[in-house]
């Protein structure tokens, strides 16, 4: 599992604001500094749910997880390209699990806006990594 501080750093690399979210919902009143990115958990999921586990090297016990995250951008519409390209350069097929390197990578999901209010366009997105049994522990 990946843990919010590792993602928080990578996106710092964007050279944009970049914090912990503190919900599944961001206060558009309260922000003043923009653009600013929110990381947050989403889901932890199993790969093939309803699928028997499969015994093999690579998936032993039948895990084959996949962690979610939620990235709340809250900045202007005319500046929201730029920073959407931006985010998705740090993120797509990046590994944080170097043993891991050759098996996952992020993936992007999905994403959509959420609200725009007083000039401040808040959009969400959801990432993606997986974990084979070899990352599990």
């Amino acid at each position: 599992m990946i843990s919010l501080d590792t993602l928080v750093t990578r996106l710092a690399l964007t050279g944009y604001t970049v914090k912990l979210s503190r919900g599944k919902e961001i206060d558009l009143q309260e922000q003043t500094e923009l653009p600013i990115i929110y990381v947050g958990y989403h889901t932890i999921d199993s790969k093939n749910p309803n699928q028997p586990l499969a015994y093999d090297t690579y998936d032993l016990n039948g895990e084959n997880l996949v962690q979610s995250f939620s990235l709340h951008i809250v900045c202007s519409q005319t500046t929201f390209p730029a920073v959407w390209k931006a985010v998705y350069k740090k993120l797509i097929g990046w590994n944080p699990v170097p043993a891991e390197s050759l098996h996952t990578s992020f993936t992007y999901v999905q994403g959509g806006v959420m609200l725009l209010s007083n000039s401040k366009f808040y959009w969400v997105d959801i990432w993606r990594i997986g974990f084979p049994t070899n990352s599990l522990l």
